[in-house]
């Protein structure tokens, strides 16, 4: 089992450079020359308002994919660091990070940091995404905080591998997603 990880690892590796890369490249080229298409007879200042957004909504969603596959990382470090017996463990965990941390960071977890503010301590509104904020792609913020609160689950799971029980562990991923993100 210990001779199968490194070729896991370099399979991760090699899967994420040949897709994940060249999409991001693609998707950045297709909304910069979105940017710098220009209709005849349009003033061009409302124009720069809205090739800007395309332009920085794409620059947030590539960063996000980007803290999104620091799991990959986390996992290999995890898998490596740890015994072979442990390692369907550690995969497990590391997917209810992203399952659970999902489904408390809309509910609740997006709420408390971005909500109203109830004098300054904790968001009192926004729950369940509920009349989100009013920018022009109101997903934009939500998802790139979202990756940010399970890379915070996934450095406890790394904290905790090989120590707690399976079962005891989605309880910290609701407490550190919902509540200390």
């Amino acid at each position: 089992m210990s001779t199968m990880l490194p070729a896991i690892q370099k399979s991760l590796q090699t899967r994420f450079i040949s897709v994940v890369l060249p999409l991001c490249a693609s998707l950045l080229v297709v909304t910069a020359a979105q940017a710098e298409q220009k209709p005849a007879g349009q003033d061009p200042a409302p124009l720069q308002q809205e090739t800007a957004d395309p332009f920085a909504t794409s620059l947030v969603i590539v960063n996000g994919f980007l803290v999104f596959f620091m799991q990959v990382g986390f996992l290999a470090y995890e898998t490596g660091s740890g015994r072979a017996k442990n390692v369907r463990n550690i995969l497990l965990k590391n997917l209810l990070d992203v399952m659970i941390a999902a489904l408390v960071w809309w509910a609740v977890g997006y709420a408390f940091a971005y909500g109203t503010s109830a004098k300054g301590v904790i968001g009192t509104s926004m729950f369940f995404y509920e009349g989100g904020p009013k920018f022009a792609s109101p997903g934009r913020p939500w998802f790139f905080s979202w990756t940010f609160a399970i890379a915070c689950c996934t450095i406890i799971s790394g904290c905790l591998a090989e120590r707690t029980a399976l079962a005891a562990y989605p309880a910290a991923t609701l407490l550190i997603s919902g509540v200390v993100h």
